[in-house]
């Protein structure tokens, strides 16, 4: 749980990570979110390839198995970093080069 928790408060915008062992918590900053919900956000991660859930409208749920990796865990962390910094859903351009909104 440490390890996961240290890649966690790593990520900028993360504002706290609570929890037991790998069952843990990312508390979301405003500046994570970009306008978000934590489950828009979680959404977004699923797109990505990593599973996690919105438990509160600011914070995302881990829980992943005991037989994680560290490997693992530093790529799922990397790919949450990358939705966070994907910015709000909605303002990447369609195919015509129009953002949406």
């Amino acid at each position: 749980g440490a390890e996961l928790t240290g890649l966690l408060e790593a990520i900028p915008g993360v504002v706290g990570v609570r929890g037991l062992g790998l069952l843990l918590a990312a508390e979301l900053g405003e500046d994570a979110l970009r306008g978000r919900t934590a489950g828009e956000v979680a959404g977004a991660c699923l797109d990505a390839g990593l599973v996690v859930n919105g438990v509160t409208p600011t914070s995302i749920r881990f829980a992943p198995p005991l037989t994680v990796s560290s490997t693992e865990l530093a790529e799922g962390v990397a790919l949450l970093a990358g939705v966070l910094a994907d910015g709000p859903i909605g303002d990447d351009p369609d195919e015509t080069g129009e953002v949406d909104r």
